[in-house]
């Protein structure tokens, strides 16, 4: 998976891309600068990916240890691969 960290903003709630009517300036804390524009939840799309979240976690945690970690790992390589991006 390729993301754009200049374009690519949107919502994923219970495993479904969503859209928002209302979007909000993300701003570089060092400068002000507004360095994005991304999605702004309804407190409708926020309680929906709260209770997609409390449904998500039974089964995350009936997952052994070792698997939890691996799926974490995963996410932190991904994370990594893209510091260049997160530090413009």
């Amino acid at each position: 998976m390729t993301l754009s960290f200049d374009s690519d903003y949107g919502m994923t709630i219970d495993g479904r891309a969503t859209l928002s009517s209302e979007s909000m300036d993300v701003l570089n804390p060092a400068t002000e600068a507004c360095i994005a524009r991304v999605p702004d939840a309804s407190l409708d799309q926020l309680n929906e990916a709260v209770d997609a979240a409390r449904r998500a976690q039974t089964s995350w945690a009936s997952q052994p240890h070792a698997q939890r970690q691996q799926a974490l790992n995963v996410m932190a390589d991904m994370l990594e691969s893209h510091t260049d991006g997160f530090m413009r």
